[in-house]
């Protein structure tokens, strides 16, 4: 068990010193994940944390820090009483599988299998359930809040909204196009837009098309919090009204002023001063 020390003091909103407690897990005998816990508790709300696409638990690394987005994001939470689970995908960060083995059921799959192991582990009792997805996390967190009834809130963090046009910025159209009418475990390669070369089968670029945020999402009733940013790149503009449209619970939409990834590369102020806030506020009232 690790011992965090947590400094939060641009978080107005929040406690300014805390400490929270971080333990290792694996889960399936597959999924590898930390379990964060507010230092001296045993039980209390806990959400699920799902990190985007070829990210891992800790995500993207905060300029100027040691620390990764969802490292930071866990920290908080813990530092104002929720717990968290953040996990790695198979095929991601320290748990088992092959990145190119990577399909949208095997990623909704994970999150399913780990929601259930947050829900009953003997760890840390969570007496309230909820979800936290960045990015295409997001995607899967739509899914995974459908299937489960007793998730009591979601927030999504930029979440990839209508797939294929994502994806094309990411891929190519091209490459889409030809995956969708290959065979399912043919292998292709690419290059990202950030310049790192990876390789997926055809199965999980037909995903693209038949895995889709706003229907899942329309099967969920309870509260739903979406942040976007008006300077992402990668989610179409105007996104976030789809999520208003077509949940049919409580929903709030805040747009900021940033990118898709809250301009960690240049600094934490995004995350501090904006994202952060709104998500603890919105857990400590759904959750």
């Amino acid at each position: 068990m690790k011992l965090k020390h947590v400094i939060g003091a641009s978080l107005a909103v929040l406690s300014c010193h805390a400490i929270a407690q971080e333990q290792r897990v694996v889960i399936d005998n597959s999924i590898v994940g930390i379990l964060e816990t507010p230092e001296g508790m045993n039980k209390g709300p806990a959400v699920l944390i799902l990190h985007g696409f070829m990210g891992n638990k800790n995500e993207l690394q905060i300029a100027n820090t040691n620390e990764g987005v969802l490292e930071r994001a866990a920290a908080t939470l813990a530092q104002n009483g929720i717990a968290s689970l953040r996990i790695d995908f198979q095929g991601a960060g320290e748990s088992s599988g092959e990145f190119k083995d990577t399909t949208f059921n095997r990623l909704i799959d994970n999150a399913n299998v780990s929601l259930d192991w947050l829900r009953h582990n003997s760890l840390y009792k969570a007496e309230s359930l909820g979800l936290l997805g960045w990015s295409q996390g997001g995607l899967v967190a739509s899914h995974v809040a459908s299937d489960n009834d007793d998730v009591k809130t979601t927030v999504l963090w930029t979440p990839v909204t209508q797939p294929y046009i994502t994806y094309s910025k990411l891929f190519g159209a091209q490459l889409i196009d030809e995956a969708l009418v290959s065979a399912d475990d043919k292998v292709f390669p690419f290059t990202t837009s950030w310049g790192v070369d990876a390789e997926l089968r055809a199965q999980f670029f037909k995903g693209i098309l038949n895995t889709q945020s706003l229907a899942a999402i329309s099967h969920y009733e309870s509260p739903l919090l979406v942040i976007m940013g008006k300077k992402d790149d990668l989610v179409l503009d105007g996104s976030g009204e789809g999520w208003v449209k077509y949940h049919p619970g409580e929903t709030k939409l805040i747009e900021f002023d940033t990118n898709h990834t809250w301009d960690v590369f240049t600094g934490s102020t995004t995350l501090d001063e904006l994202v952060m806030p709104a998500t603890v506020q919105w857990f400590n009232e759904k959750l």
